[in-house]
């Protein structure tokens, strides 16, 4: 079998557009399936028990804190390994990664069937409702193992620059599992299994592909394992962080959905569910398309050929196109959910424009926290970034407690606005103090939340008058809405303009030449 050869230049921006389409694959999909699936979710297992699984999803999601960050470790000492074209580096972390990766799996399987009837009973399910929600709750729950899995594989590979095949794995499974969702609930009215059935085609078609890709570049790496101290020390000096960080990230995540239902109704999670439902989607896709880049950051940071002029140069669009987006695709989310909301659901299932505009604020301010933790992860600095969010993700926790107490569903945002904002200015310090020529292009990420706060307030009244009685008059406000948005990334991104610029010059000169 033909190998991989590993000592050619590395092709960072061919595989971060790769990736970034296949990430673009797995947002259409994910919002195929929440605007698609949720109603029918509703219809057919109703909003108490979705509420119930919604909650208990939540729970789920806590199991994912056993992931002490052995992939993101692996990620980062490859990707600068092969930076440098160490592929006995390379192939050592692997394997050492492996060993640790397993052993979590093992212990999470083991906790989840150990005390997972006792986190069941908390959340008050109905005795009507036990036993299905007990069954998909441990059958689900071995998907997030698999998912461990799945995570570790795209994160070695993305660290070697071929992190795309994974990736549009990933999309092929999430079709599958979308397709059998839809199948076995509407034709065969199966119920929750419909979901859990899905849960599982999605996890076993990664995993089974992943495991072969995998295979392949270790087979095409030629290096023997050696065992070594120093390197599994490595992982245990590391990780530690990691895991305080990862795990306090999915309590925050999912504390809002189980505190909801377990202290104002499980319809209520639903509310919070649906109308925060299209941030989702956008922050999903952020996220993707961050991941996209901080492997080839990684790669690029510690690639000696590269000066500081050119790493300011390609911070700096990062940091202005990151911005661009999210604070457009924001203000469109201010004006446009409670329209979406009521057409999609019912306006009974919106949480309110308070809401809606507070979580655009936060969407922001949380996504600029994850760059800066992403880039200062690229540096080298894994182990005082994720202890920084450790103490961010804590603080958060708390306040997600005391303002929901306080404020119902509002407090959500709320709590996710005050803990970052607090944090922020020292994430952009960890990395000032690493590279300079990072972090000058980071600066005005700082402060350009002002003003967004001024063209949200803007679009607060505005947002009852955009509401639209159907599907086509909501897509005409969508698109011309989209248009004052479009127009200024001519003039702002200059790269985009000579792209733009060379492609018609090319195809005028290629007609006259026929």
């Amino acid at each position: 079998m033909k190998k991989l050869d590993f000592n050619l230049p590395a092709k960072r921006k061919k595989t971060v557009y790769y990736r970034i389409f296949g990430s673009g694959l797995i947002n259409a999909l994910f919002i195929v399936q929440g605007i698609l699936l949720v109603p029918l979710y509703i219809n057919h297992l109703g909003d108490r028990l979705y509420g119930f699984w919604l909650a208990t999803g939540g729970m789920l999601a806590w199991l994912a804190m056993f992931d002490i960050g052995a992939s993101f470790v692996t990620q980062q000492r490859c990707a600068a390994a092969f930076g440098k074209k160490d592929l006995a580096e390379v192939a050592n972390y692997f394997w050492h990664g492996l060993l640790v990766t397993l052993g979590v799996i093992s212990v999470l399987l083991l906790t989840l069937f150990g005390i997972g009837s006792s986190l069941i009973a908390w959340v008050g399910v109905d005795p009507e409702y036990t036993r299905i929600i007990s069954l998909g709750f441990y059958i689900t729950g071995a998907c997030v193992g698999g998912s461990l899995a799945n995570d570790f594989m795209l994160n070695v590979a993305s660290a070697l620059q071929r992190g795309h095949f994974s990736v549009f794995v990933e999309a092929f499974g999430n079709t599958l599992g979308l397709i059998a969702i839809f199948v076995l609930l509407v034709f065969y009215n199966l119920g929750l299994w419909a979901l859990v059935i899905g849960a599982v085609i999605r996890c076993l078609v990664s995993l089974i592909f992943n495991i072969f890709h995998t295979s392949y570049i270790v087979y095409s790496l030629d290096q023997r394992f050696v065992w070594s101290p120093a390197l599994m020390r490595d992982y245990m000096v590391t990780t530690p962080s990691i895991l305080l960080s990862k795990s306090s990230w999915q309590l925050v995540k999912s504390l809002p959905v189980i505190l909801l239902a377990r202290f104002i109704s499980p319809e209520a999670t639903v509310i919070y569910t649906v109308t925060g439902r299209a941030l989702q989607i956008v922050s999903g896709l952020i996220n993707h398309l961050s991941a996209s880049m901080f492997a080839a950051c990684t790669h690029f940071f510690h690639d000696d050929s590269v000066s500081g002029q050119r790493i300011r140069e390609v911070v700096g669009l990062l940091s202005k196109s990151f911005f661009y987006a999210t604070a457009s695709t924001a203000t469109l989310y201010v004006l446009l959910n409670k329209s979406f909301v009521s057409l999609w659901t019912g306006e009974e299932f919106f949480a309110g424009q308070w809401f809606t505009s507070l979580s655009a604020l936060a969407l922001y301010i949380v996504q600029s926290n994850l760059i800066y933790a992403g880039l200062a992860g690229a540096l080298g600095e894994i182990k005082k970034i994720e202890l920084a969010r450790s103490v961010e993700n804590i603080l958060s926790s708390g306040l997600l407690c005391l303002f929901i107490y306080f404020f119902g569903i509002i407090g959500v945002p709320i709590a996710a606005i005050t803990s970052g904002l607090l944090f922020q200015f020292y994430y952009y310090h960890i990395i000032e103090s690493k590279r300079e020529d990072v972090a000058i292009p980071l600066r005005k990420l700082l402060y350009l939340c002002i003003p967004l706060v001024l063209v949200f307030a803007l679009a607060y009244p505005l947002a009852s008058h955009l509401v639209a009685d159907n599907w086509w008059l909501f897509i005409g406000y969508g698109a011309a809405l989209t248009i004052p948005f479009a127009i200024p990334v001519y003039f702002i991104f200059p790269e985009i303009k000579n792209k733009l610029y060379a492609l018609l010059h090319g195809l005028v000169k290629k007609r006259a030449e026929v």
